[in-house]
């Protein structure tokens, strides 16, 4: 191992011990928004669907990336996040680079200047059903209940500005633990693919996807890092085949806290 890559190793392994003692202190105050380890089956498993199915990633060409001002020191400081990043992180993947892709379905689902919601729309009208939904999901869209009360403002503002046709959307800034932002990430993006722990039957002939408990053991931080943000195409002669979506839109640091996210809360089987 290169003397870089071991720095990075010996970097993201400390915050992952960093962020557990960091979440026992939180745990001893019996905060009321914990960081939790990611449970049970995937979405696409629990639909009954294959990983082919998903959108998950396709939209990552597009758009621009996140900044880097961000990436120093993100174990210390923690994460600023504003609605545009909360929507990025965990919503992109699907429903494309930014909230224009879907801006007149939001104007009516947010009763904005009138307008109403898009023929067949499975969320009630107005702010109370977009926070139903985040909080509950859909028949295909997951639960975001991992987020909290002001990350969910942050985001619903970022919707109205967007909504309305703002030039530049402006949303209220969330600090954020380098944990959270690692779970935000592992359960926003890789746990519509990914199983928490193995075991989980699937159909047949479908991509294989490692479970997340095996992440680490896997692969080192750069490799996870590396092959979140470029994916790989499908590789002849594996059976079953592996995909993986590319999320390039996610940075370095946002990556790393997700991976220490996951060295520090062990996936765990549903309850």
């Amino acid at each position: 191992m290169s003397g870089a890559k071991r720095s990075s190793a010996r970097v993201v392994f400390g915050a992952a011990s960093m962020i557990l003692a960091m979440a026992s202190v939180a745990a001893a105050a019996d905060t009321p928004a914990r960081v939790t380890p990611p449970e049970g089956a995937s979405l696409v498993a629990r639909l009954n669907t294959g990983v082919d199915w998903t959108s998950m990633g396709r939209m990552g060409a597009s758009g621009g990336a996140p900044e880097a001002a961000a990436q120093a020191g993100w174990l210390e400081r923690g994460f600023d996040l504003t609605g545009e990043d909360l929507f990025r992180i965990s919503c992109r993947s699907c429903h494309g680079p930014n909230a224009k892709t879907i801006q007149k379905s939001l104007a009516g689902i947010l009763g904005i200047g009138g307008a109403t919601p898009p023929p067949g729309s499975q969320t009630p009208g107005g702010e109370l059903g977009v926070r139903h939904r985040l909080m509950k999901g859909g028949m295909i869209m997951p639960a975001f209940a991992h987020l909290r009360g002001d990350e969910v403002d942050a985001v619903i503002a970022y919707l109205r500005a967007v909504a309305s046709d703002k030039a530049a959307p402006t949303s209220p800034k969330v600090h954020r633990s380098a944990a959270h932002v690692g779970e935000l990430v592992v359960k926003a993006a890789c746990q519509i693919c990914h199983d928490a722990t193995p075991g989980v039957t699937r159909p047949a002939g479908e991509s294989m996807v490692v479970p997340l408990a095996e992440m680490t053991a896997k692969d080192s931080a750069s490799t996870f890092v590396h092959k979140v943000q470029s994916g790989f195409t499908p590789s002849p002669g594996l059976t079953p085949p592996q995909r993986m979506p590319h999320f390039d839109y996610l940075s370095v640091a946002e990556l790393e806290a997700a991976y220490a996210y996951l060295t520090a809360y062990p996936p765990a089987p549903a309850h």
